[in-house]
């Protein structure tokens, strides 16, 4: 059996998910492995609020993703903590399996933990965005 030396474990903040990343840290201590985190925002939600502005909402995007860098860094501190584990993590954006099979590949993970089905964050924050920019129009 090859060796586990890096892990990642891709996350959309769901309950489902969360369970996923404590078991890839558990066994990222055990195997003394290093751990990745990765979230992949889907980007179907902002397409659909260009098609109604008429342009690229990148201010929405970049606070969409910079909060969700934010909420991984504190993930991969706590993990760091709790489990005496290298963690690092990275936010893409695209199609979540494409994505995870991308950077898997590129950070040569020996293993990858999912949740079995999640909940998607982005199109949450997406719709509170999308309320305040609804607000302030008004």
């Amino acid at each position: 059996m090859r060796k586990i030396e890096h892990i990642l474990a891709a996350t959309d903040f769901s309950p489902r998910a969360n369970l996923a990343v404590k078991r890839a840290s558990v066994l990222a201590h055990q195997h003394a492995a290093s751990l990745d985190l990765l979230y992949v925002a889907c980007t179907l939600p902002l397409e659909i609020v260009k098609s109604i502005l008429g342009k690229p909402p990148l201010e929405i995007e970049k606070k969409l993703l910079d909060s969700a860098a934010e909420r991984l860094k504190t993930i991969a501190g706590l993990l760091h903590q709790d489990y005496n584990i290298t963690v690092s993590h990275q936010v893409t954006s695209g199609r979540a399996h494409l994505e995870i099979n991308r950077f898997a590949k590129d950070c040569g993970a020996d293993l990858i933990v999912v949740g079995a089905y999640g909940e998607s964050y982005f199109p949450n924050m997406v719709t509170a965005q999308l309320q305040q920019i609804v607000v302030n129009v008004i």
